[in-house]
């Protein structure tokens, strides 16, 4: 069971040998490998963004540039976080791996955080020019989707997991004292994430840099708690161990705390 000692940011003594062996230059590349469709943990947006980029331009898919449709004379000027998590714009394909930005359906697995693929696009009966027309539904097989009981889905891929359909979603706000509507998918790029986005995920496998300065802090949080267990984690590079035995506090341990709550049932 995941212990609460990984809510403090002392790591255990044996930590820095078990983290190292986990290192990509001491593996071997089919193992490595393994990893090439693996999560990635970043500190920084620039990271995230750019790794994201890497993925749509060599996946060989058709890309659609979904954009938001606004209502309010300032509606459009608003950023990601003014519009509620909802993007003005993002690039999709089939075969992106998306980060769901709500909660839909709790109970089932479909909340804010739940990773999948997408499965296709698709538009509403007559549509003539798909890229000129708004699509109506992402269809995603979710990760955790549908594991324990057969919850409703629009069909199973060949791998037997569920799909369903993602709708577009509306959040109302205001810039300037100005009352603004944004429409759209609640739906981000996850091939790789921030740290932020990371909390409440967890994954089979992933990949960390842990020299970025931001993972000096809170990092036995963020390593025992992405993934199932220890074979699951890859860094990319030697872990400089020094960092990350500094004591800070701050808004990470309480982070850390508020995810502890929640993953205090789950086995790693």
């Amino acid at each position: 069971m995941l212990s609460k000692d990984c809510t403090t940011t002392r790591l255990p003594a044996n930590t820095g040998t078990r983290l190292s062996s986990r290192v990509s230059s001491t593996l071997r590349q089919p193992e490595t490998d393994s990893f090439a469709n693996a999560l990635r943990i970043y500190g920084q947006k620039e990271y995230v963004n750019a790794h994201n980029h890497k993925f749509m331009r060599d996946c060989l898919q058709p890309i659609l540039s979904v954009n938001a449709t606004h209502e309010g004379p300032l509606a459009e000027k608003a950023s990601f976080d003014q519009a509620g998590n909802l993007h003005k714009q993002f690039p999709i394909c089939v075969g992106a791996r998306v980060m769901l930005l709500e909660n839909i359906w709790t109970e089932r697995g479909l909340v804010n955080g739940a990773l999948g693929t997408v499965d296709n696009i698709i538009w509403p009966a007559g549509t003539e020019d798909a890229r000129a027309s708004p699509s109506q539904a992402l269809l995603i097989a979710f990760d955790e989707y549908g594991h324990e009981e057969d919850g409703p889905y629009l069909y199973r891929r060949v791998d037997r997991k569920p799909v369903v359909p993602i709708f577009r979603s509306r959040r109302d706000y205001f810039i300037s004292n100005r009352s603004c509507k944004r429409t759209q998918f609640p739906i981000t790029v996850a091939h790789a994430i921030t740290i932020h986005k990371s909390q409440g995920v967890t994954t089979d496998k992933a990949v960390l840099n842990l020299n970025h300065r931001e993972f000096s802090r809170g990092l036995s949080y963020v390593v025992a708690s992405r993934v199932r267990q220890l074979s699951g984690l890859l860094f990319d590079e030697p872990i400089n161990y020094e960092k990350l035995r500094k004591r800070t506090g701050g808004d990470l341990a309480i982070m850390r705390a508020h995810d502890y709550e929640r993953r205090k049932d789950q086995y790693i």
